[in-house]
């Protein structure tokens, strides 16, 4: 009855989220009005996933863009334990004490460890982008290389039903010959596309979702998220 019981709460939780992140940091974006990601913007996407469980990755399009995309997977956020009714018998009272009340005690210490951690988690993982954000810019803008690390993020084996997004922030202008964009996605994500000239480049084959800024873009995943309770 249990196993039911939580399976049923897993369903009515609706589809996990999964979010590949893209900037570009690249010199073509200051002439392209394409604007850096900033740190609050990135935790609203943590925040999604911390809400629904999934994973959240994060890379940069640079001269190289094949460098291993930073990573964060979380599980669905726990219940908090219910804290037992306190009997009015005053004679029931000491046993309440020795047994329900010590025993959700011990479930809260452990919740709000588990809390703890998870915290710990996002914030290491946030730094680590804005450590990345602030590397300086590429002579040369491997759009593809980013593309091919976040579709095979995006499409390796889940195991749960998820809503899968790729928010690339780029102007999608690509010059590394070496490094060719596949022919079609093998994930079915979403592909958000975010810059201030309304270009697509390399991306246009992939028939992106267009934003002039960030904010927008984030939105948009909130409420399709929103839409699958």
């Amino acid at each position: 009855m249990l196993g039911l019981t939580l399976l049923a709460l897993t369903l009515a939780a609706g589809p996990e989220v999964r979010i590949c992140l893209l900037q570009d940091r690249s010199g073509s974006i200051q002439k392209t009005r394409t604007e850096t990601l900033r740190p609050e913007q990135v935790r609203r996407l943590v925040d999604i996933i911390d809400r629904r469980g999934g994973e959240v990755a994060f890379g940069l399009i640079a001269e190289r863009s094949d460098r291993p995309l930073l990573r964060l997977a979380l599980e669905p956020r726990p219940p908090e334990p219910p804290k037992p009714q306190e009997p009015k018998n005053p004679l029931l009272r000491k046993k309440f004490e020795e047994t329900q009340l010590r025993e959700w005690l011990r479930r809260k210490a452990e919740w709000d460890q588990t809390l703890q951690e998870r915290r710990r988690r996002i914030e290491a993982f946030l730094q680590e982008v804005r450590s990345r954000l602030e590397e300086p810019l590429a002579p040369k803008s491997d759009v593809c290389g980013g593309i091919r690390r976040c579709d095979l993020f995006l499409a390796e084996p889940y195991g749960h039903p998820s809503l899968d997004f790729l928010l690339v922030v780029s102007d999608g202008l690509h010059n590394v010959r070496s490094s060719p964009c596949p022919e079609a996605l093998r994930s079915r994500a979403r592909l958000l596309l975010v810059n201030g000239e309304g270009l697509q480049g390399v991306l246009k084959p992939y028939r992106p979702i267009p934003f002039e800024a960030v904010d927008p873009a984030v939105e948009f995943i909130r409420r399709e998220v929103e839409k699958k309770p």
